[in-house]
Formats: C-alpha cells, sequence, structure tokens
C-alpha cells in the first residue's frame, strides 16, 4: 500500500539497472504478466523477497555512508588549503560543545566553545542556542557568521573554526 497516496496496492519501481529491488519487482511483475505465479510460487517469493529487502536496505546504507565518508574526506583534505582564511558562514546546528557553521560550498566546520573566548558561553535546550553569561550575546541556528578555519585534521576528518572579529 502506499499511504500519501490513499492507495491499498501499489508498486514503486525504476531502472532495473539502478537498484536491486527494483529488478526483483520487474521480474515478479514480468513473470505475474506471463501466468506463472502460483499460490506455492508467491509464498516462495515473499520469503525472498523480505530476504532481498533487508538485504537491499544495509547495501544502501552502506553506500549512503560510503559516499558521505568520501564527501567528508575531499571537503577536508580541500579546506587544508584554506586554513587562516576567513569565510562567510551560517549556524547550521548548535551543541553544548559548539556550533556548526555551514560555508557557501556546503562545507561544515565546528566552532568550539572553548574558542569563543569573549565571554562565557552556556547553551540553552530549550532554545537551540548559546548564550554569553556577562554579555547576553546569543549565537543560534541560521545565524550569520564570518568564520576563519583554524585546523584542519586530515586524519580526523574534522575542520575547526573560529569566528572572525
Amino acid at each position: 500500500g502506499h499511504f500519501g497516496l490513499a492507495l491499498r496496492h501499489y508498486c514503486h519501481f525504476t531502472s532495473p539497472i539502478r537498484r536491486y529491488p527494483d529488478l526483483f519487482i520487474h521480474r515478479v511483475i514480468k513473470e505475474n504478466i506471463g501466468g506463472g505465479l502460483t499460490a506455492r510460487r508467491v509464498q516462495d517469493l515473499r520469503g525472498r523477497a523480505a530476504k532481498a529487502a533487508y538485504k537491499s536496505s544495509i547495501a544502501e546504507q552502506n553506500a549512503v555512508e560510503a559516499e558521505r565518508e568520501a564527501d567528508r574526506m575531499k571537503m577536508v583534505e580541500y579546506m587544508a588549503n584554506h586554513v587562516g582564511e576567513s569565510f562567510p558562514a551560517v549556524v547550521s546546528g548548535v551543541m553544548p560543545f559548539g556550533v556548526f557553521a555551514e560555508l557557501e560550498n556546503t562545507i561544515e566546520g565546528l566552532v568550539r566553545v572553548r574558542e569563543l573566548d569573549d565571554d562565557y558561553y552556556e547553551y540553552s535546550e530549550e532554545e537551540y542556542l548559546l548564550r554569553g553569561r556577562l554579555s547576553g550575546r546569543e549565537i543560534r541556528l541560521g545565524d550569520r557568521l564570518v568564520v576563519t578555519v583554524k585546523r584542519v585534521d586530515i586524519a580526523a576528518r574534522e575542520i575547526d573554526f573560529v569566528i572572525a572579529e
């Protein structure tokens, strides 16, 4: 079924060369059109489909993770040539240990709380921001900053920024 389309019966597939589940369903549809789906064969296919779906899901998750890791590696390698340079950025995440800042080219790095030396910053989970105890300065999701690349650790795939003054 498909909840969003309010259909009781639904089958999604694309080109069978892209994904194994699509090849699997193409074969089942072809076999059904040819009249070869007996009750016993349907039962067999249900078991195979469950196993194929599980294995395909795991393989897809692994592929997505490998792609993310490769992207991260290339971003870190690229930024290693820009240590000391400043860039406009947007706060893309706020955590107790710092804020993530994303550059216009989608590269993301971390401004660590310990690098915010103009005040003592506290994390507000409810407001999703860091607030300076003395100044009241707030750093929140979506804020625009200018950051300087402080450190790049290729092995750890980490990019550290500091807020440019």
